[in-house]
């Protein structure tokens, strides 16, 4: 069994002892925290000991709105428009597109992430020239916005019609009414969910969520709308947690909507977990 003792001090978040000079960790679970002398004699003789002096040592830090699929689909992505940091180079944007669509030809369909808009306006046409035979979506680092290539738009639906149905704000059109390749907002809401993303990727991207997540201190996340952007991202969660793949403490959100029927609304979020355990 492998033993640590930290010594230092520690902020509990406990109201009844806030503070305490020590905690005995026992294969990675707090087994006591109070002080250094119990703490001692507690642990076995050959128990590793850190020492951070009167430095403080807090619990781990907790995210109380993220959208783990949606950030680890961004940190492995597709095409990372991340990758060496992040940059408004379009030209540098298009190069590793490009590059992961020569390296993955077999793909039906393209997703970009990471991109972070600057002062230059750009439509289609941007993609289109490096892949005009197959969808490809370039999401923006914040989720909010994307631009699609012509098949993306074809695929989608996107055209007059929409445009009009969703206003121009959101659906942006060239001079002659016709959709340019931008949307933002609810089209991009409507449009993601129907990707076809499987429960296997869905795990990969919490995965990859998970260990970012827990690299950087966080032990307890609150996914906002678990199922906004991926519809299967409950029974991506419900299955990682079964096979004890699941480390990160996560609050999986459900999105409520707004003036809704109670009835219909808890009959729509049960739906996803009733599946998960079929």
């Amino acid at each position: 069994m492998k033993q640590t003792i930290i010594l230092g001090n520690i902020i509990t978040m406990d109201e009844k002892r806030p503070f305490a000079k020590a905690a005995l960790v026992k294969d990675g679970v707090f087994a006591y925290i109070g002080s250094a002398e119990e703490a001692k004699k507690l642990a076995g003789a050959d128990a590793q000991v850190l020492d951070y002096g009167e430095n403080f040592i807090y619990p781990g830090f907790m995210e109380s709105h993220c959208h783990g699929s949606f950030a680890g689909e961004r940190a492995i992505g597709q095409a990372n428009l991340m990758e060496g940091g992040l940059t408004t180079d379009y030209a540098r944007y298009r190069n590793i597109i490009k590059a992961f669509i020569e390296k993955n030809p077999q793909r039906d369909f393209y997703v970009a992430a990471g991109w972070v808009e600057n002062e230059e306006y750009v439509t289609k046409a941007y993609l289109d020239e490096i892949c005009s035979d197959k969808p490809l979506f370039m999401q923006t680092g914040g989720g909010h916005s994307m631009l699609l290539n012509s098949k993306a738009m074809e695929w989608a639906g996107v055209d007059a019609d929409y445009a009009k149905k969703w206003g121009y704000d959101l659906v942006h059109v060239d001079k002659e009414g016709e959709p340019d390749g931008y949307i933002c907002e609810g089209p991009l809401f409507e449009i993601v969910p129907k990707l076809p993303i499987t429960v296997r990727d869905i795990k990969d991207y919490l995965l990859a969520w998970q260990e970012m997540a827990l690299s950087r201190g966080f032990t307890a996340v609150g996914d906002a709308g678990a199922e906004v952007i991926h519809r299967v991202a409950p029974q991506a969660y419900s299955e990682l947690q079964q096979e004890g793949k699941l480390k990160l403490r996560t609050y999986a959100w459900m999105y409520v909507t707004d003036n809704a029927d109670a009835k219909t609304e808890i009959a729509r979020i049960a739906a996803p977990r009733r599946s998960s355990t079929v």
